[in-house]
């Protein structure tokens, strides 16, 4: 918990920063990533019955208590988001060559924007 809230923290700092998404007028939309995690992150419906469209059009897939908090930080910064489940189901490892796994290396490989 401590380390999602930690990367909110992040996020709105460098959301601080001007983006040509603000120069623009234009709500910047984020590719988040999480893991299933009850009360925090709970699937109320299966990711794997949509299409990619579908999913492009955010339709909603997760409720909890950090899906509330995004959706408010959405609403009062003004951001746009698409949230997936992390492929692989860690929050992040290095493995023996060195390359992070899990949410950790979806960011560091630029595949999402926020975890």
């Amino acid at each position: 918990m401590k380390i999602r809230l930690c990367l909110i923290v992040l996020f709105l700092f460098n959301f601080g920063k001007e983006t040509n998404a603000a120069k623009n007028n234009k709500k910047p939309t984020f590719r988040i990533t999480t893991s299933l995690s009850a009360p925090y992150v709970v699937s109320i419906r299966d990711p794997s019955t949509l299409n990619e469209q579908q999913t492009e059009l955010n339709i909603k897939l997760f409720d909890g208590y950090l899906i509330d908090l995004l959706n408010i930080l959405a609403k009062e910064v003004g951001f746009a988001y698409n949230i997936s489940l992390v492929k692989d189901g860690m929050y992040g490892i290095a493995d023996a060559d060195g390359e992070w796994r899990g949410m950790v290396g979806e960011v560091y490989r630029g595949v999402i924007s926020l975890n």
